[in-house]
């Protein structure tokens, strides 16, 4: 969101270390998402690949996304977006305030995931009224099992 008046969205600390080295699901960091749709249309983070990756190449079915909430977050619409593809989060937007790790499942069936140029998180206002709040999100996986094989 940085120098995009629209896009309330910060991602990192101000300081280094700008990764969460504290709180993570796998790995040594996760990654801090501030959002705030108070004055901005939404908040959004998105990552633009090098070359467009063929996610059907080895029978790919679903992407999972961890999250990790605080109960001082304004409760908004949490969205995944693959190119411009907006997919919301299924799950009670009240997640968005528990202090654990929690895994948003997202089917791929019948989404165009043969040519992902890029791939966004986000937060909507949800009913029309804006929020603010920090989520963190680690562990962004692809696996060509669906949502009864993930463990």
């Amino acid at each position: 969101g940085y120098e995009v008046a629209a896009n309330g969205s910060l991602v990192g600390y101000g300081t280094s270390p700008f990764a969460e080295r504290k709180i993570v699901h796998g790995g040594r960091q996760s990654m801090p998402f501030e959002y705030d749709n108070t004055t901005a249309t939404y908040s959004e983070a998105k990552r633009t690949f090098d070359g467009p990756q063929d996610w059907t190449k080895h029978g790919i079915k679903t992407l999972t996304v961890w999250f990790y909430g605080d109960p001082a977050n304004v409760a908004q619409q949490m969205y995944l977006k693959i190119n411009s593809t907006k997919i919301p989060y299924d799950g009670e937007a009240e997640n968005l305030k528990m202090s654990a790790w929690q895994m948003w499942y997202i089917s791929l069936a019948g989404k165009s995931v043969s040519d992902v140029a890029s791939l966004s998180i986000g937060f909507d206002k949800l009913g029309g009224a804006g929020g603010t709040g920090k989520v963190l999100i680690d562990d962004l996986r692809l696996y060509s099992l669906d949502r009864q094989q993930i463990p």
